[in-house]
């Protein structure tokens, strides 16, 4: 007897049942073998989409990953201050990087300096360092309780400030963009289309960069040439 394995409408295989006896499969075992073939069909096809979905999610991870990698890349080149320093009582700003290596190691040791990487997701961000004046002290499981936390919350609120300067930024691009668009709109020769180009670009650039539009192709440009 061969059952077919079906989802839906699309064949996806055959339960094969073979007997060394003729007729040896009755109404009622045929019965029970038809569902056990939907089930088995039914079961496959939820491993197939399990795969399928678990496999998008790897790559949706991996996209993120790389985005949250590259967002924290260009933000950091932007920033003129990197970080801040405390020393016995005063705090200062960090202009360069520090020698600091993070490792998970170094924050699970009970004595001398700590090292916490700051992560988010799988992308480290930065560093907490904790250097004690005296190298014998020892950290107290409380003390290394704190700390951990500490890092935790401010990785997740420099991600959220991340995001939101982000957000920010790209409204007010797209509030120029449609201030620029909207005028050269308005406008109905080609003359003032062109000047009132130059004239918003230059506004929105500042005084330190020079827009110039001309119009021309290629090949006219090749035959001035």
């Amino acid at each position: 007897m061969a059952l077919p394995l079906m989802v839906g409408d699309q064949l996806i295989g055959v339960l094969d049942i073979q007997s060394t006896e003729a007729s040896a499969f009755g109404e009622e075992q045929i019965e029970v073998l038809t569902t056990l073939a939907n089930q088995v069909a039914v079961a496959i096809e939820n491993a197939r989409l399990f795969s399928q979905t678990s496999h998008a999610l790897t790559e949706a991870q991996k996209i993120y990953d790389e985005f949250v990698a590259q967002g924290w890349e260009q933000y950091s080149k932007a920033q003129t201050i990197i970080g801040y320093r405390s020393h016995k009582g005063k705090t200062s700003s960090l202009a360069a990087p520090l020698d600091i290596k993070a490792s998970a190691a170094n924050a699970d040791s009970i004595e001398g300096e700590l090292a916490f990487p700051i992560r988010i997701r799988n992308q480290t961000i930065g560093v907490l360092n904790i250097r004690p004046t005296d190298r014998a002290r020892r950290w107290s499981e409380n003390e290394l309780a704190v700390a951990r936390a500490a890092v935790e919350r401010a990785a997740l609120a420099l991600e959220n400030a991340r995001l939101l300067d982000d957000a920010q930024r790209r409204s007010a691009r797209e509030r120029t963009i449609g201030e620029i668009s909207t005028k050269i709109s308005a406008a109905s020769d080609i003359d003032s289309i062109m000047r009132l180009a130059v004239e918003e670009l230059g506004k929105k650039l500042g005084s330190s960069t020079e827009v110039t539009l001309e119009l021309g192709s290629d090949s006219q440009e090749s035959n001035h040439d």
